[in-house]
């Protein structure tokens, strides 16, 4: 067949090899495919077989035949950095969430991901902002919104909560100390 490939016994056996023992599924994926192509298969029963495309049999197939087992086993690229990251980072250490409109004094990754969607029309989830904030090192637990039992002022703070004071800006200060802003 015209668009299937041959395999030196030594590139069978280094396929094999990956297709058996391969820690990353992609890499099996190609080695199958590639030992499915010099098998003789046609590529519409390799793509029914593996569930991919016959755009990805080609892709492969042209890879190795240009640069042979070594261009298809190549190492990943490194990710590349998103430049937002860095902004974001720059927020979260530098700006207050009530610079951008927010009534909270601590960011959040939800907050960030919002500001990024309405300032700067980039649309990211808040896990997304996490895993970058995280790549930059920083990695925060959210903060309790509860008192503690073992908190040694439980006791004092509950009671000042049933014991309200009359004003409003007192009274701020109060759910500020034991509440979190949040949602």
């Amino acid at each position: 067949m015209a668009l299937s490939i041959s395999l030196r016994p030594d590139q069978r056996k280094a396929l094999l090899r990956h297709y058996r023992r391969a820690a990353r599924p992609d890499w099996r994926l190609r080695a199958h495919l590639l030992l499915l192509l010099d098998d003789g298969w046609a590529w519409a029963a390799i793509a029914a077989a593996l569930y991919t495309s016959t755009g990805t049999i080609a892709r492969w197939r042209a890879r190795f035949l240009s640069g042979g087992l070594d261009a298809v086993f190549e190492p990943a690229r490194p990710r590349r950095c998103s430049p937002w990251v860095a902004f974001v980072v720059r927020w979260v250490l530098e700006l207050a969430p009530t610079d951008f409109g927010f009534a909270r004094s601590r960011w959040s990754c939800e907050a960030a991901a919002v500001v990024l969607a309405e300032d700067h029309h980039l649309r990211v989830s808040a896990e997304t902002v996490r895993r970058w904030l995280r790549s930059a090192g920083l990695v925060w637990r959210r903060p309790r919104p509860v008192l503690r039992p073992r908190d040694p002022e439980r006791e004092g703070k509950l009671n000042a909560l049933i014991h309200v004071p009359g004003d409003a800006v007192s009274f701020g200060r109060l759910l500020g100390a034991a509440v979190d802003e949040g949602k």
